[in-house]
């Protein structure tokens, strides 16, 4: 079934907006421009060493407790013994939203790939490489689905799930054989699974211990056969599952996503064109299923958090099963979720919220928030956004950068810039300061899509990259840089943020001038606001980012939520399960994550008002 995405345009200023807003071919907006004040030039000083933390490893002892799974079935299956009156059910509605239970969720886990593939069995490396790439990128508004579920604190407060995953590595596993042959005649066992998360955890002495905080997966050979617990096998019904059991009074969370090459009707094989290898897309689909569902109910059977309640259509379910073979209206090439800038092609998930837009809708929750890098279908198109590397560092910044094209940024042409590490690009020189100050009080030219202390120095962080291109084959010129998946100071990358500039030449459009352009802002996923040397803790806290634009005199603009920090307001912060996420809120683009700010015509802002035209066919641009 092909659906439209629903997209809600979520727009929040901390600046009176004026003008008027018409329905039609423009949308006129203008934004109140504070006066900015002198800011005297210091001397950089020494930087505060940054925090340490140590990780204590809780090995497992092979004491195993035996738990149940919670199986992933094939499209319009239910388990053996269900309840259910037909294997039919229909399509969920609102009336299927998931229900608090009172159980834990998972919050920020460390999730571990485990590759099962002894003697001939066979994982293939297109699958380990995306399912590898996959969990680096999770996060952004796709992640951000599930920071509307949540247990609660020991004051009795809420407590979402967080924006926040971590990738901590992948094992191979090709001595150890399988216990059973992996046939029909002789599946595999959940108790076989059990035993080698068990051997995964034991040899890799580095990873964390099991509990709420740690997620172990497991991938098995190409066609190898395994069953659950009590409602099907790979044979029938079976796809994947996800469970936990208890080690020496640990819970382990785990989830066998099994292989699914071969298998159709599991991981939407079989069901349209892929972007990348298409067994690797099913698998990182079923991965992508598993881990939603263990986060959000993770100890399912014995203390549940969030399913479908008992008494509805789809009772049990979770948040992967109320979307099971939901995929949305994908790109010609099947991509339909940009994560750190790669194309993937998952499942839709379940949101309490969005199913509330048109709640008697079949699968009115199933969403998919895509991530904002790369704004093209076409990922050419703006090749030039990873052309040049700035070297890893801290508080670095490039030299003087040509553009490909002129600005009028308030009536002050400018044809050059420097690209700083710390998320900003200035006019007036290069800038190492890494604490975030405002911006409506500056006396710095400065275009900031997230000033805050980036630390690239840590191999688990990437490096800032940049360039431009002139206008060609009907492309307007453009200047892009990438912050994509960039660590804090200092030399952390637990959090990654990924986030972009591009500068567009609109100078050739209809009535446009030389100097007219576009700012633009991509934000795709944003898991800290402050470094160490900032008063954060974690990248936490302290004195918070600040994102927006000014030109050092008398005029500037910044986001809500700038230097905001959950030590200041819990719901303000840019994070992305914060009130002010940018991933979650966008600005004349129908895409979550987006900011566009036209720029025309300079030498009309007067009377500390920028004016600019929208229109329609920028959103369908970007």
């Amino acid at each position: 079934m092909e659906r439209s995405n629903r997209r809600r345009l979520s727009v929040r200023t901390i600046l009176a907006v004026v003008g008027a807003l018409a329905l039609g071919t423009q949308l006129v907006i203008g934004f109140q421009i504070a006066p900015a004040a002198a800011r005297t030039a210091v001397d950089r000083p020494p930087k505060p060493s940054p925090h340490v933390t140590h990780h204590d490893n809780h090995g497992l002892h092979g004491r195993i407790v035996p738990g149940k799974t919670h199986d992933y079935l094939r499209p319009n299956t239910r388990p053996r013994g269900s309840n259910q009156a037909s294997q039919q059910t229909p399509p969920p509605t609102a009336d299927d939203d998931l229900a608090y239970q009172g159980g834990p969720v998972m919050q920020a886990p460390t999730t571990y790939l485990i590759f099962w593939a002894p003697g001939a069995a066979v994982i293939s490396d297109a699958t380990r490489q995306l399912e590898e790439q996959f969990l680096t990128d999770l996060g952004g508004s796709y992640y951000g689905i599930l920071g509307q579920y949540y247990d609660y604190n020991q004051d009795g407060t809420p407590d979402p799930i967080q924006a926040l995953t971590h990738f901590g590595g992948a094992w191979t596993d090709s001595t150890n054989t399988y216990p059973h042959a992996g046939t029909a005649d002789e599946p595999l066992t959940d108790s076989d699974i059990q035993d080698e998360v068990v051997r995964a955890i034991n040899a890799n002495p580095a990873w964390a211990g099991p509990g709420l905080s740690t997620l172990y997966e497991v991938v098995v050979g190409q066609g190898v056969e395994f069953c659950g617990t009590g409602s099907g096998c790979t044979t029938d019904t079976l796809c994947a599952y996800h469970g936990h059991f208890t080690d020496a009074g640990a819970d382990v969370i785990y989830a066998n996503d099994g292989n699914q090459a071969g298998r159709n009707g599991c991981g939407g094989l079989g069901s349209g064109t892929s972007p990348n290898d298409a067994d690797a897309d099913a698998d990182v689909s079923v991965l992508s299923h598993e881990t939603f569902e263990a986060i959000s109910n993770p100890l399912w059977d014995s203390d549940p958090a969030w399913n479908v309640p008992s008494g509805k259509n789809h009772e049990g379910d979770e948040i992967g099963d109320l979307c099971n073979s939901q995929f949305g209206n994908p790109a010609a090439d099947g991509t339909n979720l940009t994560l750190g800038g790669h194309r993937y092609r998952v499942q839709e998930e379940w949101s309490n919220r969005e199913a509330q837009v048109d709640p008697t809708a079949d699968y009115a929750g199933c969403y998919l928030a895509s991530g904002a890098l790369q704004p093209s279908d076409a990922e050419s198109d703006y090749a030039a956004c990873s052309q040049n590397t700035l070297t890893r560092n801290d508080d670095g910044s490039t030299d003087e950068v040509a553009l490909p094209f002129s600005i009028n940024f308030f009536s002050k042409t400018f044809s050059s810039l420097w690209v700083n590490n710390n998320g900003n690009v200035t006019f007036d020189g290069p800038q190492w300061i890494y604490t975030p100050y405002g911006l409506q009080a500056t006396n710095h030219e400065i275009i900031a899509p997230f000033f805050a202390d980036v630390d690239t120095r840590d191999l688990g962080s990437n490096v800032v990259t940049y360039g431009g291109d002139t206008a060609h084959d009907g492309r307007p010129a453009y200047f892009c840089v990438d912050w994509v998946d960039v660590g804090y100071y200092g030399s952390h990358s637990d959090r990654l943020n990924s986030f972009q500039l591009l500068l567009i030449d609109r100078s050739a459009e209809a009535g446009g001038v030389p100097g007219d352009f576009d700012i633009v802002f991509n934000y795709d996923k944003i898991q800290w606001e402050t470094g160490d040397a900032s008063g954060g803790v974690g990248g936490l806290g302290g004195n918070a980012a600040t994102a927006g634009y000014s030109n050092g005199t008398n005029a500037a603009l910044e986001l809500p939520g700038s230097g905001t920090t959950r030590a200041f307001n819990d719901l303000g912060t840019f994070l992305d399960d914060g009130a002010y996420s940018l991933t979650q809120s966008s600005l004349g683009s129908s895409s979550p994550g987006r900011y566009i700010f036209p720029v025309r015509n300079a030498t009309s802002i007067v009377a500390g008002t920028i004016e600019g035209v929208i229109t329609t066919d920028l959103v369908s641009r970007y």
